[in-house]
C-alpha cells in the first residue's frame, strides 16, 4: 500500500507540474497574440491619422503638390536653359519672395 501511495503522489506531482507548464505556455501565447493585435490596432490608427493629415494638407494646398514631378522637371529645364545661355536664373515660383 505504501508503494501505491508513493506512486500516486509522484503521478499527482507530475500532473501538477505539467498543468503549471501548460498554463504558463498558454498564458504566454495569449499575451503574444494580444500584443500583436494591439500593435496592429496602433499601426492602423497611425495610418489613418497620417492619411487624414495628408488629405488635410492636400485640401489646404489645393493640390499644389506635384506627385509626378512635372513642375520640378520644368523648373530644372528652365534653370539649365538659363545657365547655358548665360542669363540669370529666374526666381522660383515655389518659394515665397525674399525681402
Amino acid at each position: 500500500m505504501k508503494t501505491f501511495f508513493s506512486a500516486l503522489c509522484a503521478i499527482l506531482v507530475a500532473a501538477a507540474i505539467l498543468y503549471v507548464i501548460a498554463s504558463v505556455s498558454s498564458n504566454g501565447n495569449v499575451r503574444a497574440r494580444t500584443n500583436e493585435r494591439t500593435r496592429q490596432i496602433q499601426l492602423q490608427s497611425d495610418s489613418e491619422h497620417e492619411q487624414m493629415l495628408w488629405s488635410a494638407e492636400m485640401s489646404r494646398t489645393h493640390n499644389q503638390i506635384d506627385p509626378s514631378g512635372e513642375k520640378l522637371t520644368a523648373r530644372l529645364i528652365e534653370i539649365k536653359e538659363a545657365s547655358e545661355a548665360g542669363k540669370p536664373i529666374p526666381p522660383s515660383p515655389f518659394l515665397p519672395p525674399s525681402n
